[in-house]
């Protein structure tokens, strides 16, 4: 069975490498509009609470006595 000159093992092959492509191209498309930018806000937050936290001094470290 032919369906635009391809037989129905090429067009099998075909529909696999849309179906890549659409994958490898959305899972692209959420990598650099959503995760990234939610990495750099989040690791620009965790590194002002480290800071604040630390007072700029890796010697300082605020313990609390547990009762």
């Amino acid at each position: 069975m032919k369906y635009l000159g391809i037989n129905r093992f090429g067009q099998t092959t075909l529909e696999y490498i849309l179906i890549l492509f659409i994958v490898v191209s959305t899972a692209y498309i959420v990598g650099t509009k959503f995760i990234k930018p939610t990495y750099k806000k989040l690791s620009q937050r965790i590194e002002a609470k480290i800071q604040d936290t630390f007072k700029n001094s890796l010697y300082y470290f605020p313990v609390k006595k547990v009762r």
